[in-house]
């Protein structure tokens, strides 16, 4: 028995001492080389963006397909754009965005069609989950299954910073050295948090990604009642909701029409959510796009940032 005690003691101090190394090690002020940490630095602006302000929720398709400095100057307030990859899904972005929603605020969602499922509602996964150490652990910890998922978490999150410190210590970067998120955030992306390089060489239709995709929108009520509860949160702190839907090619549009004309009627349906415009609104030609049926080119940018505009002038108007 007194055996056991004291290997049981050894796996408890081990255990201390593991989770505090890997908590120093992935809250150390380090920059982070992998895509998706740019989250970070979305928050931090997120953080300390004035209220009243805009909030734009969504996926890549606003993050390379939205002027957020377009809005600030036409409504006067801060803009935060948290698009960045449609696979964090609405749940991490809800949940990580809302606690910032103040008084005031514009919380506008616009999300990819793919977004609207049970694996962007439902469960947080795990390519999502791992960010929300450095923004959020007790948020974290709510969402992991298990201890070898947060062996795992921190083991790639010390992966990504280990390479970036290396490199920029060698070099003398200690701007950089010395960063929480994104190595290069503000080199790839401006103060609003929009893309400012467009990495995406421009592809034919039939080889767009996501080209002639049949739409399935099958949410079960736990993922809806999910949707609702954050938009009455959003109102419940003085906050007002919008949707804007996607930027989407009109044949494409077209093929699924039946499905999205359903979505729109279940969104049109929750109460305290502002749905200014019908899908059709936001339909484009194959030659507005670039890789993918989610991402604009430039030209296009500046038609939808028009249009989204025009939508938000009609529910809070312009300065």
């Amino acid at each position: 028995m007194n055996e056991y005690f004291k290997f049981a003691r050894k796996l408890a101090l081990f255990a201390a001492l593991f989770a505090v190394a890997m908590a120093i090690v992935v809250h150390m002020p380090t920059s982070y080389s992998h895509p998706l940490s740019a989250i970070i630095d979305k928050h931090r602006l997120l953080q300390h963006a004035d209220s009243p302000k805009i909030v734009l929720i969504g996926g890549s398709g606003i993050y390379f397909g939205l002027d957020s400095q377009s809005l600030s100057e036409e409504f006067g307030c801060d803009v935060v754009n948290m698009g960045l990859f449609a696979g964090f899904g609405l749940r991490f972005l809800f949940e990580t965005c809302e606690d910032e929603i103040d008084s005031g605020d514009v919380v506008v969602i616009i999300p990819e069609y793919d977004m609207f499922d049970e694996a962007s509602l439902g469960k947080i996964e795990s390519a999502a989950r791992l960010w929300l150490i450095p923004i959020s652990p007790l948020l974290y910890f709510r969402h992991l299954d298990s201890a070898g998922d947060f062996v795992f978490d921190i083991s790639k999150l010390i992966f990504y910073k280990r390479s970036t410190f290396l490199k920029n210590l060698i070099h003398l970067k200690f701007d950089v050295l010395f960063k929480n998120g994104l190595k290069d955030f503000y080199e790839k992306n401006n103060e609003f948090g929009d893309a400012v390089v467009d990495p995406f060489e421009r592809l034919a239709p039939e080889d767009l990604e996501g080209y002639g995709r049949r739409l399935v929108f099958e949410l079960d009520e736990d993922s809806w009642s999910f949707f609702s509860d954050f938009i009455n949160e959003i109102n419940s702190r003085g906050a007002t909701a919008i949707l804007i839907y996607q930027a989407f090619p009109t044949d494409e549009y077209e093929s699924n029409r039946r499905a999205i004309d359903m979505l729109d009627r279940r969104l049109s349906e929750i109460e305290g959510l502002i749905v200014p415009s019908p899908p059709s609104r936001y339909v484009f030609p194959y030659k507005r796009f670039t890789n993918t049926v989610n991402h604009l080119d430039s030209e296009g940018l500046v038609v939808r940032t028009a249009l989204v505009v025009d939508d938000l002038s009609e529910i809070i108007g312009r300065k």
